[in-house]
């Protein structure tokens, strides 16, 4: 059980670092902030535990604006695909599920000034 947990910790590590690799070294990658590495149009990936069998490994693609979900198993090292979404649409909305005032009110509100 120690030997899966600790394959998954490498392999995650290993899918991090793939996708997170700019090929100019690690160092030079961590160095810089999230925000710099969105700007650059670089992948950003984020690891979490979901409950003490389960990891989620989520990486995002600011060009292409596609966020991926992966939820990694512990106990077998297995890695499964949870979703893949294209947030381009989902970033030209102007509101959804928003408490009043929502902002075409506000924005309503604003311009009767």
């Amino acid at each position: 059980m120690k030997n899966v947990a600790f394959g998954l910790t490498i392999v995650a590590g290993l899918v991090v670092g793939l996708v997170c690799s700019d090929g100019t070294g690690g160092l030079a990658w961590a160095q810089r902030s999230p925000l710099e590495r969105a700007a650059a149009g670089e992948l950003l990936a984020f690891m979490s535990d979901l409950d003490e069998h389960r990891q989620q490994l989520t990486v995002l693609d600011p060009r292409l604006r596609v966020v991926s979900v992966y939820h990694l198993d512990r106990g077998t090292g297995e890695i499964g695909l949870r979703s893949v979404r294209n947030l381009n649409w989902d970033l030209q909305m102007m509101e959804y599920n928003n408490a009043k005032p929502r902002p075409t009110e506000i924005q309503r509100l604003v311009e009767q000034r």
